[in-house]
């Protein structure tokens, strides 16, 4: 979803695959974060997919929160969204 100097935040698709003709079905998503992500506190709030009228991609929509903080002490949340494709390799 994005990338920095520092920091990475990925998307993951569990779905079932194509049977007997039906369209490949998404079952779950989930969000992380990896690199240096010190000072913050990521809180990964809803991922949605759906389905796509092309049968190798999915549409998504994933909020999250990231606060910035001193200390232990949040100086200022930044609530943020990514919306996109993602396709099925």
């Amino acid at each position: 979803m994005e990338k920095t100097f520092v920091s990475k935040y990925d998307l993951g698709i569990r779905y079932r695959e194509n049977i007997k003709g039906e369209k490949n079905m998404p079952i779950s998503a989930y969000s992380s974060a990896s690199g240096f992500i010190n000072g913050t506190n990521w809180k990964p709030m809803s991922n949605i997919i759906n389905r796509t009228s092309d049968n190798n991609q999915f549409d998504y929509l994933v909020h999250d929160v990231v606060e910035w903080k001193i200390f232990s002490t949040t100086i200022y949340s930044q609530m943020r969204e990514y919306k996109g494709i993602a396709i099925v390799k």
